[in-house]
């Protein structure tokens, strides 16, 4: 079991109080970078 907390990228979004697409424009601009599952989905 890991010792971090993770997020999908919704609940993440929500926890911020930004959109998801906010969320992606910022990892585009490299300003968060989201971890990847083996399914290639995000997690903060």
């Amino acid at each position: 079991m890991s010792k971090f907390l993770m997020w999908k990228v919704g609940e993440f979004a929500k926890l911020l109080g930004v959109s998801t697409s906010t969320l992606r424009r910022w990892e585009s601009e490299n300003r968060v970078i989201p971890e990847r599952t083996l399914g290639n989905q995000r997690i903060y």
